[in-house]
């Protein structure tokens, strides 16, 4: 666990100075007139930095929650494992910004360039360490370590993470069959100088990705209610496991989504399928959030209580699952 520990600080550290750079970048380059010709109001720049640095700053909290598990709290590594892959992305993602804009924007002043040069450090120091530190928490050592740690008697808080978390999938299985209707029955109609086969194509690829991932929820759906009735440790791994691999898909399924949206805007004049493919996006986008959630509470550490069991409260032996 003292390498665990050892590799939770530094990144913990290297977010927080990522996150401060990143927002620190966007201030200046929102008050440079070369870059924001038009006279920026100050109120918008804050309520635009308060949403950057809100989003930017999960990357930090998945750092946190590293630190808390080397301090033997199980509820961080169910936080490091569900929000690790977000926080790695979002991390990559400033990295990356910081990267073109340093490449491809250039001429970059020495305050800018030293925030870059902070960012793409930062970024380098906390992706290394914290994917090592969350393989740690995968091998049996660590994973009895916190076992030790775990109360033991919250089988019955952990039934009810699993109805909260049915609950959520229950959501988002119906946000990614609505978006497929959508996209489906969303209007074709074309502008005079529209591209029928782009249209057609980007709205069937987005209606398929949409109808694969309700497949998926409805099996997740059906493992999270097993997994609530007999509380059997190989069904949450199985759900645990396959919902994790979705939500590595989710982004690029959002992304497919987006391009049928553009689209529409591009290729057809009617609002109607406008609102259509807004409104699916916006459906799936937050059915994809409520899944994220949905993949946490069945991480939690009363659920590990509860499966450590088999369901059966009579063996009090922690387990570790």
């Amino acid at each position: 666990m003292r390498l665990a520990r050892w590799l939770a600080w530094p990144a913990l550290a290297a977010a927080i100075i990522q996150w401060g750079a990143f927002v620190a970048l966007m201030a200046v380059l929102s008050f440079m007139p070369r870059v924001a010709p038009e006279p920026t109001a100050p109120g918008e720049v804050l309520i635009l930095l308060a949403g950057v640095g809100l989003v930017v700053s999960v990357p930090a909290l998945v750092g946190w929650a590293a630190v808390r598990a080397a301090n033997g709290r199980p509820g961080g590594r169910a936080v490091l494992w569900t929000f690790g892959p977000l926080g790695v992305a979002l991390s990559g993602t400033m990295a990356y910004l910081a990267w073109y804009l340093m490449t491809d924007i250039g001429q970059t002043e020495n305050p800018e360039l030293m925030l870059i040069v902070l960012i793409l450090a930062s970024s380098m120091l906390y992706i290394l360490p914290l994917i090592i530190s969350a393989v740690l928490w995968m091998l049996t050592p660590a994973r009895a370590y916190l076992a030790w740690h775990r109360p033991d008697d919250r089988e019955a808080l952990g039934r009810g993470l699993l109805t909260a978390a049915v609950a959520l999938l229950a959501v988002a299985l119906l946000a990614a069959l609505i978006t497929a209707v959508l996209m489906t029955f969303a209007p074709r109609e074309l502008a005079e100088t529209g591209d029928a086969d782009r249209l057609a194509s980007a709205l069937t690829y987005a209606t398929i990705v949409a109808g694969v991932v309700s497949v998926m929820d409805i099996l997740l759906l059906g493992g999270t209610v097993l997994t609530r009735l007999t509380g059997r440790w190989i069904l949450r791994t199985l759900v645990y496991g396959t919902g994790m691999v979705l939500v590595l898909a989710l982004m690029p399924a959002i992304t497919v989504i987006g391009l049928g949206v553009g689209a529409v805007g591009d290729e057809s004049g009617d609002d109607v399928a406008l609102t259509y493919a807004w409104t699916g996006i916006t459906l799936f986008s937050l059915g994809a959030i409520l899944h994220l959630i949905a993949m946490l509470l069945v991480a939690m550490p009363s659920v590990s209580s509860l499966v450590a069991t088999d369901g059966s409260p009579d063996d009090a032996e922690p387990r570790p699952y």
